[in-house]
């Protein structure tokens, strides 16, 4: 908690900036379920997008194991750019980067011809890049909540799931009217909208509330400077 101190009709008064636990907030919480809409659920339909095509191209079984493996180590690799990063730069820069990777991986994707694309692609550029988001997405949703997290949480939890549920008959509908390369091509277009949730990352700063501390909560606050 910071303050500065004002005078109002020759009386001190000390501001406190606070979370705003709300406000801009639910902007942030929002741009945490896009992106966990546009990446986490469309991986939980990784073999009915790829399945069929890597039937084509090779063994689909030891393909999709393969490039799940690849994706799950570079995703839990990458805390440890994402720690160099946060150290350096916003959080705000942070998930634009990790953005940027994941639509330049899922663009990557809609020309891929062999599983060693696939894993760079997919599983290893979007993996970095979705592990590197995560991290600061979490850490700015941390900073704008307090009393309202788990509300707030368990609201964008619920919508996830609702969309989870409907996701398999939306690619199938995709896959039959598109294909393989056009249901790659849209879905790539609907990850672009992780740029946008990362453009909207605004510091806390820029909205945190502004209260005037009581006298006692002023002496309270002094003895703890002293």
């Amino acid at each position: 908690m910071s303050g500065t101190t004002i005078n109002e009709n020759k009386r001190t008064r000390k501001l406190s900036y606070i979370t705003p636990d709300g406000g801009y907030g639910y902007v942030v919480a929002a741009a945490l379920m896009i992106f966990t809409c546009v990446t986490f659920v469309p991986n939980t339909c990784f073999g009915l997008i790829y399945g069929s095509y890597l039937a084509q191209i090779g063994d689909e079984t030891r393909s999709v194991t393969t490039v799940t493996s690849f994706f799950n180590t570079a995703f839990h690799f990458s805390g440890i750019f994402t720690n160099l990063l946060l150290q350096k730069c916003s959080e705000r820069t942070v998930a634009l980067i990790g953005a940027l990777m994941i639509f330049g991986a899922n663009l990557g994707t809609i020309f891929v011809t062999t599983v060693e694309h696939l894993v760079m692609t997919y599983a290893v550029i979007q993996g970095l890049g979705i592990g590197i988001f995560l991290a600061a997405i979490l850490t700015v949703f941390n900073l704008y909540f307090d009393e309202k997290k788990k509300v707030v949480m368990g609201v964008g939890q619920s919508f996830t799931v609702m969309i989870t549920i409907f996701y398999p008959m939306f690619v199938k509908n995709l896959l039959d009217a598109y294909g393989f390369r056009g249901t790659v091509a849209i879905l790539a277009a609907i990850s672009s909208h992780v740029i946008l949730a990362a453009v909207s990352l605004h510091p806390v700063k820029m909205h945190m509330k502004k209260v005037v501390m009581t006298d006692m909560e002023i002496e309270f606050d002094l003895r703890q400077e002293c």
